[in-house]
């Protein structure tokens, strides 16, 4: 019996206004065509990056070209403001094309608070990691690795440098959340996409066990899927089976050995910008 996919009902994406955003933005709204879910579009005018201007002799560094320019308050609150109208539009314009139901709000607070609070109203929260650089008067308290550890909903990095496809790894080792990433999976794939399940056995989930449960929990969208066996227990191991397949995307449950949620890493050193460093694709960590 095919098992229900988990409702997303509302989309929740940061913006920021830059140009470098719009693929990504229609990344967001096509997940929202297919989920039928409202894309709720956030700007932040962060209270951390304005109390920094505010200091006498402020300045930020591009670390591509290591130009140093001078962080005015006045002509940051400029930029916030003339970010959130492109931030707006943007989504308003991405949206109208696919009919897609979108609302949007600024906020003035610290980046991360206003993000997790936002949400709690939230199924899916899309944040943006990978650039190259930093962007003068960017926020400074989105990142990848604070969202993950301070954001309880499932969570969606996509890549400044990397353009998302729905050539999507999962890896199913018998868990709740690994189940639920691939009723996910289920949810946005369709004929002419690629699925790979790779599964992680043990002596309580043997393979065969495992292949005909994720078969199930994918229901219809099996027909896309390849299911292979895998012995990888971290990243590096992950990335050496996958040498040669250019994932478009990779679907792991939040307590998977493979996607590390602490806010400094296991002992081991894992955290969310080792994932990030090692896998160069978008990565959908499903709580």
């Amino acid at each position: 019996m095919t098992e229900k996919v988990p409702s997303v009902r509302r989309i929740l994406m940061a913006l920021d206004g830059a140009k470098s955003g719009s693929a990504n933005l229609n990344v967001a709204v096509d997940l929202a065509t297919r989920f039928r879910a409202e894309l709720v579009g956030l700007f932040v005018e962060d209270t951390d990056l304005l109390s920094l201007a505010a200091l006498p002799f402020s300045a930020q560094v591009n670390l591509s070209t290591a130009a140093a320019h001078p962080l005015d308050h006045d002509d940051l609150e400029r930029a916030f403001a003339s970010r959130a109208i492109a931030a707006r539009r943007g989504l308003s314009d991405a949206a109208a094309r696919r009919q897609v139901k979108w609302s949007f709000r600024t906020v003035r607070g610290r980046a991360v608070s206003e993000l997790s609070a936002a949400a709690a109203d939230a199924d899916l929260v899309v944040v943006e990691g990978g650039r190259q650089g930093a962007r003068r008067y960017e926020n400074i308290g989105l990142s990848p690795r604070v969202a993950l550890t301070r954001v309880s909903r499932s969570l969606l990095i996509l890549r400044a440098d990397r353009q998302f496809t729905r050539s999507v790894v999962a890896v199913y080792d018998g868990s709740a959340l690994s189940r639920k990433a691939l009723n996910v999976v289920a949810g946005f794939v369709g004929p002419g996409d690629r699925v790979t399940v790779l599964l992680r056995a043990d002596p309580r989930h043997p393979v065969a066990g495992l292949e005909a449960d994720a078969r199930t929990a994918l229901g219809a969208a099996s027909g896309v899927a390849d299911f292979e066996p895998t012995s990888a227990w971290d990243l590096r191991s992950l990335c050496a089976q996958m040498t040669g397949r250019d994932p478009g995307l990779i679907v792991l449950g939040a307590d998977s050995p493979l996607a590390p949620t602490g806010e400094d890493g296991d002992a081991n050193g894992r955290d969310i910008q080792g994932l990030l460093d090692i896998i160069k694709c978008p990565v959908w960590i499903v709580r």
